[in-house]
């Protein structure tokens, strides 16, 4: 069976190249069958969630934040859920910065109670001079 080219014809007078969809003079994206415009939108919505542009996180955001207390920690959190949520950061990056943040507030509280620890171990050694 031959292959039928799509006979739309574009601005610039050229015909379009692409294979027209069986039993049909025209292709998936010149087809004006109610049918196909319904399957032609579903496919450009699939293929604008894959291919989906984000941006990078305001810095204005961050400016400032020293990453050395858990409040700070727990407000770049916050940023990365908002702007992942509203689809301007990619999860991809969402994942990694959590992931960063999460060790970095690990590290914080860490170095919090050994400068406690110590602290009290410099009173309780002062107490017994």
């Amino acid at each position: 069976m031959k292959m039928v080219q799509c006979k739309f014809i574009k601005k610039d007078g050229r015909q379009c190249l692409a294979q027209a969809i069986k039993g049909q003079d025209y292709c998936l994206w010149h087809s004006q069958s109610e049918q196909i415009k319904k399957l032609r939108l579903s496919k450009a919505q699939i293929g604008g969630f894959r291919r989906r542009k984000y941006f990078n996180v305001p810095t204005e955001n961050l400016t400032g934040l020293e990453l050395r207390d858990i409040e700070n920690c727990s407000k770049v959190l916050e940023i990365v859920v908002r702007e992942t949520y509203e689809g301007r950061m990619s999860p991809q990056k969402a994942n990694a910065v959590t992931g960063a943040v999460k060790m970095l507030m690990e590290s914080v509280e860490k170095t919090d109670l050994l400068n406690r620890v110590k602290k009290l171990e410099e009173v309780i050694k002062d107490g017994r001079d």
